[in-house]
């Protein structure tokens, strides 16, 4: 048993490493501070501003209104290539190692962390067609990888969301649609 899970910790470690290789390229580095972003989605209309540079990440606020349901602010933090390191809201935060593989094409593996310490091994396979990018989310079981979420999505060039849609495990459908 011991050895089983030194194998899988090892090959989740070797994957971390080379998540890096098959990013998208996207580089938020010279975004201006303040610029904001609009979308319509399923559970309400979302704002994001970007605040600036933080200790060697990228810091955005995200703000729902009450349209669709219970308002909501989060804070979170994106490497340069534009994939998220760190969420928080409602008083809980969440850690991505070393990123949440949102714009990595091909099998990416990630650890997620919660404000317990509770750790999941989470593998995000993403496939690119023209501009069209295809998902599927699932979290590492024991043995068996169980599927979260899958969908669709196109981005711009700094690999911000333009048009996504995505489907849970339970099978209830969400949207996000671009305004700006």
């Amino acid at each position: 048993m011991k050895r089983q899970s030194a194998v899988v910790a090892a090959g989740i470690a070797l994957a971390l490493a080379m998540v890096a290789d098959r990013a998208m390229g996207f580089d938020i580095s010279q975004l201006k501070p303040g610029t904001t972003y609009n979308w319509v989605t399923s559970t309400g209309n979302t704002t994001e501003t970007y605040l600036g540079p933080v200790d060697g990440v990228y810091a955005f606020q995200f703000t729902r209104d009450d349209s669709q349901g219970q308002p909501l602010q989060m804070f979170w933090w994106a490497d340069q290539g534009n994939q998220l390191t760190a969420v928080s809201g409602s008083g809980t935060t969440q850690w991505y190692t070393p990123n949440d593989c949102s714009l990595t094409v091909g099998e990416c593996y990630y650890q997620q962390v919660d404000s317990n310490g509770k750790r999941t091994n989470m593998i995000r396979v993403t496939e690119v067609s023209g501009n069209t990018a295809t998902y599927r989310l699932f979290r590492q079981g024991f043995l068996r990888r169980v599927l979260v979420q899958r969908g669709t999505f196109t981005v711009d060039n700094l690999g911000f969301v333009l048009s996504e849609t995505d489907v849970d495990a339970n099978g209830t459908t969400s949207f996000v649609r671009r305004l700006h």
